[in-house]
């Protein structure tokens, strides 16, 4: 029961996405620019260290926030 029904729902994001694929350019340029960043080394080094930083910006905010709660 709940495969055929994850098997529709796989079948129409697929429809859905090479029909988009197949008659959007922009689209098609768009996910070519997305592919070539996320396979240039350099790149992809960038993206993770910032990401990276992000991460520990936001859980650092998270941590003095708790901290300047427990502190009062």
């Amino acid at each position: 029961m709940n495969a055929q029904i994850v098997q529709r729902v796989e079948l129409a994001f697929w429809n859905v996405a090479i029909r988009t694929l197949s008659e959007n350019q922009r689209v098609r340029r768009l996910i070519q620019r997305i592919y070539l960043l996320l396979h240039n080394k350099g790149i992809r080094s960038g993206i993770k260290t910032v990401g990276t930083a992000a991460l520990i910006g936001f859980l650092g905010g998270f941590l003095f926030y708790g901290l300047a709660l427990f502190i009062r």
